[in-house]
């Protein structure tokens, strides 16, 4: 057909012809896709898990940046609880603009989000607003958490050198710790995952089963230390379940503000 000679109806047939799909044709673009994304699932899937902890590891760095703020101005470190209430996430709270979001790892259950509602009666106190519900910690009523606070560190009866606890700090059983006492910050656990369960999920232990670090992340647990630098690390080789001292001396110390072993 040369130009300007007129169109006829056998040259729209043969032009639709020629670009049309076949159903085959369709098919097997279809199929195409499918494998696509099958090969592409456990790379996005990958990706998601670690964009979590990620997330999870910038929420323990702004927490430790939480807890040295309330180190600074109060001159403790923040306390884990009191009247039978988790205390150190209401305080560290107010260092944080007032998110909560921080307190919650994406990979932990979604009951262990901490979500403020109102309804206690009970005054502004502790860290906690006016009329707040606070998050019971410990047997019956016990509130979900995805975060654990060191308060004891090793042999949760002993104490170190000034009578106060070994760990963060325990005001209900007269243990609070001075921010200036901490030996090593670098080499101290202050908070990290923890195991939801719904009974003493705000805190962590290194000699009680049950309460030790979770190991939601590749087999390990990530951990935020008094200089509020983060680590992912194995919890096994830190536990001493029979509470014997019988595991490595130099992980013992890291649960201890005073950076000994005991």
């Amino acid at each position: 057909m040369r130009y300007g000679d007129p169109i006829r109806n056998s040259d729209l047939r043969v032009n639709r012809q020629q670009h049309a799909f076949t159903i085959p044709e369709m098919l097997a673009v279809v199929a195409l896709i499918v494998i696509i994304i099958s090969i592409l699932q456990p790379a996005i899937q990958k990706g998601r898990t670690y964009a979590r902890e990620a997330m999870c590891n910038s929420n323990l760095h702004q927490i430790g940046l939480g807890s040295r703020g309330y180190a600074t101005d109060e001159r403790y470190l923040p306390p884990s609880y009191l009247g039978g209430y988790a205390v150190w996430p209401a305080v560290i709270r107010q260092y944080t603009n007032g998110n909560t979001d921080v307190f919650y790892c994406p990979e932990a259950p979604r009951e262990a989000k901490w979500e403020v509602t109102l309804g206690s009666g009970l005054p502004a106190e502790w860290g906690y607003a006016a009329d707040e519900v606070r998050r019971r910690v410990g047997g019956s009523g016990s509130w979900s958490f995805s975060y654990g606070h060191n308060n004891d560190g090793t042999n949760a009866g002993l104490r170190n050198a000034s009578g106060a606890s070994l760990g963060v700090g325990d005001p209900f059983a007269g243990r609070e710790v001075a921010s200036a006492t901490v030996v090593a910050p670098s080499n101290f656990m202050l908070i990290s995952d923890s195991l939801v369960d719904g009974v003493w999920d705000h805190f962590i232990d290194e000699d009680v089963p049950g309460e030790e670090p979770a190991t939601r992340h590749h087999g390990g647990a990530y951990v935020v230390f008094g200089d509020a630098h983060t680590e992912w690390i194995n919890p096994e080789p830190y536990l001493d379940h029979s509470n014997t001292g019988a595991n490595d001396p130099a992980l013992r110390r890291r649960w201890n503000n005073d950076n000994k072993s005991h």
